[in-house]
């Protein structure tokens, strides 16, 4: 990509508006196998949806597109990535095709659209990129315009634009993928873990129909939260074990109800409450810590939910992570935010000496044994072990150090969780 002088040019809010929106290097950088990835998400009237014809990607495999809006889905990130064979995904880095991904909510910075395409940053991923937050290209039907106003409310008050102003609390996904479904069409979307979307106001939740208690999920027909597959899989951390104060005023807690009603880019929307956490503070993650956990307890927890799950580089949500990414991910879902690469978190956090590592450091692993470039990055799970989203071929595993392939090149320790 050819340098720009950014402080020339007068960025526009935008939010995505997708489930997970795949940041590209640039506007050549997609395949044609990987169109699914590009899809925007277009709520239709209920009744209205039709199933496309299938097409063929370039590996062979078939694409399909649902576009029943009874039926939730990932805007075509499922599909994607049932067509990719190994090669495709190693195409991805090789090429250097993608940069990362950005959930569904997250505020960006677009400073020029081209072709279909703008240019952003995203404020919450810090990157030396871009002084305003990790840079690519986004299809700009993956995007919807947001108010300068409504972009510093969404952003963490202590984060990346000075000044944010607080929301009086927000809903974050818990578990790995929830349905959305919005109130205006029935459209239903399913969204990654830790997509993070404002309460929606007394006011707004007045207007929705009550469920009744007990109720539960049937209260949304269709409804459903998938599980990460995986050896070892533990329990993931539940809404309500650590409930916040005065999230309502003389209202009923909306930590009681089966349905949780937000606001989203698109419209008020209802999710499940057991898929999700209230909380407060626009800055705050669940941070649940079972049984005394310390927070680097709590980070290995979180990763243990994700055993399994298929890699993918610039990944950023639970259809799957990079190294990088993962780390990143499970550090926030304990409320600790880190820069989005390797190579940059290896150059922060306090650094800790082999003999003193604990759940929860970061281990990193540089070219030339240890001393080139960082290229890779795993979090130490305690007794000898490390669990890491480890390549295009891999899954997310827990493995001991003893022996690791790349145990010549680990080169530093850090840690975030103090």
């Amino acid at each position: 990509m050819a340098d720009r002088d950014d402080q020339t040019v007068s960025p526009a809010w935008r939010v995505v508006s997708v489930p997970v929106a795949t940041v590209w290097t640039s506007p050549s950088s997609p395949r044609a196998l990987d169109e699914p990835a590009l899809a925007g998400f277009a709520p239709s009237e209920p009744g209205s949806g039709k199933r496309e014809a299938k097409d063929q990607s370039e590996s062979g495999n078939p694409l399909e597109k649902e576009t029943d809006p009874g039926t939730a889905r990932g805007s075509g990130i499922e599909a994607w990535l049932a067509a990719m064979t190994v090669p495709d995904k190693l195409d991805l880095c090789a090429a250097n095709r993608v940069q990362t991904q950005a959930l569904y909510g997250t505020p960006v910075l677009a400073y020029e659209e081209q072709d279909g395409w703008s240019r952003v940053a995203i404020p919450s991923q810090s990157s030396p990129k871009d002084k305003n937050g990790y840079p690519g290209w986004i299809p700009t039907e993956q995007l919807l315009p947001l108010s300068e106003e409504e972009a510093r409310r969404l952003l963490d008050s202590s984060g990346s634009v000075p000044g944010a102003a607080a929301v009086s609390a927000s809903v974050i996904v818990t578990a790995p993928t929830t349905d959305l479904e919005l109130l205006s069409s029935s459209a239903k979307m399913r969204i990654s873990f830790l997509t993070r979307l404002p309460l929606a106001t007394e006011e707004e939740r007045g207007t929705v129909p009550e469920v009744g208690p007990g109720d539960g999920v049937q209260a949304v027909p269709g409804f459903q939260a998938e599980t990460v597959a995986g050896p070892a899989a533990g329990d993931f951390p539940q809404a309500g074990g650590s409930p916040e104060e005065d999230v309502g005023t003389g209202a009923a807690d909306p930590r009681e109800d089966p349905i949780i009603v937000v606001q989203t880019p698109h419209d008020l929307a209802r999710i499940r409450r057991a898929d999700v956490q209230v909380v407060a503070e626009p800055g705050e993650y669940p941070a649940v810590h079972a049984d005394g956990q310390n927070r680097g307890q709590a980070i290995v927890a979180q990763a243990k939910r994700f055993l399994g799950l298929p890699y993918l580089w610039g990944g950023m949500s639970a259809w799957g992570y990079d190294c990088s990414g993962f780390a990143h991910s499970m550090h926030l879902a304990c409320g600790i935010v880190i820069p989005r690469d390797a190579s940059v978190q290896a150059l922060h956090g306090a650094s800790i000496p082999p003999e003193e590592l604990q759940p929860g450091d970061l281990l990193f692993f540089a070219y030339e044994q240890g001393k080139g470039r960082v290229h890779h990055v795993g979090i130490y799970a305690g007794d000898g072990h490390m669990i890491h989203s480890p390549d295009s071929a891999s899954s997310v595993e827990l493995i001991p150090l003893k022996g690791y392939k790349l145990a010549d090149e680990h080169c530093v320790s850090r840690r975030y969780w103090t």
